[in-house]
């Protein structure tokens, strides 16, 4: 699995009078985390929910890598290897945790009668590793010891650290991750970042995160946009972003 580029070029996005996206620029390297900061309606979910398919920008471009997947289906560019995560997990809560992310996975010949008896040998061994897939990436996500465990029981940052396994298994290449910090205690909050940083380095996924814990997400990114008013008002190194007057000033009259 290895990464892949997002640039966003010129993105508009209106909801009658609010102009929420205001010809918005971002490139998100691959291979690399990326901070998405701001204010309360500076734009920042607008954004994600357009590069993801949930909301069709009105003008600009989404490019994956030098594909361009601009107003293409959520499932298309889910397929493309772009996924995006919600605040709020929504497992599968009476199935186990590794039960969970075999589910994600979208490769699966399937199990009717005909392909059973005559693949059968080959069905067993795609099988086998596929559980193997999922295991590794609960182990990613130090989730593994809790493997045979149902969903339900976990806590909801464990249900977080869930998700990101089964997105690992769905093949992403490029997540987009809501406030993944959210709610969280900041020891996990903290390992869930960690975990980030782990996935980034050994699966070369490329990861944009909306975040408003600042003070935890800042000391685990390559990289930093500000959003205010639909715009990106500054970029950088998450400490140079977050010195700047011009995100202080928005976030003091946000």
């Amino acid at each position: 699995m290895r990464g892949a580029g997002i640039k966003v070029i010129g993105a508009v996005k209106t909801f009658g009078g609010l102009r929420a996206l205001d010809g918005v620029d971002v490139e998100i390297r691959p291979a690399t985390i990326s901070l998405l900061v701001g204010p309360n309606g500076s734009g920042k979910t607008t954004l994600i929910n357009v590069i993801s398919g949930v909301l069709k920008p009105d003008a600009g471009k989404i490019l994956l890598n030098d594909r361009d997947i601009t107003g293409l289906h959520p499932h298309e560019i889910y397929r493309a290897g772009v996924l995006r995560t919600w605040q709020i997990p929504q497992p599968f809560l009476r199935m186990s945790v590794l039960e969970n992310v075999l589910v994600a996975d979208g490769s699966h010949p399937g199990e009717g009668p005909i392909s059973f008896i005559l693949r059968r040998t080959r069905w067993i061994r795609y099988e086998e590793e596929s559980v193997r897939r999922a295991y590794e990436f609960l182990r990613q996500v130090r989730l593994d010891h809790l493997w045979d465990a149902e969903a339900s029981k976990l806590s909801g940052g464990q249900m977080k650290l869930l998700e990101i396994a089964r997105a690992l298994m769905s093949g992403a290449k490029v997540l987009l991750l809501d406030e993944p910090a959210a709610g969280v205690n900041p020891a996990l909050a903290e390992e869930i970042f960690a975990n980030l940083v782990r996935i980034k380095e050994g699966l070369g996924v490329t990861i944009l995160i909306v975040e408003h814990r600042l003070e935890i997400a800042m000391k685990y990114t390559d990289w930093c946009y500000a959003m205010f008013g639909g715009k990106v008002i500054a970029e950088g190194k998450p400490e140079a972003v977050l010195a700047d007057t011009r995100v202080i000033e928005s976030y003091l009259g946000g």
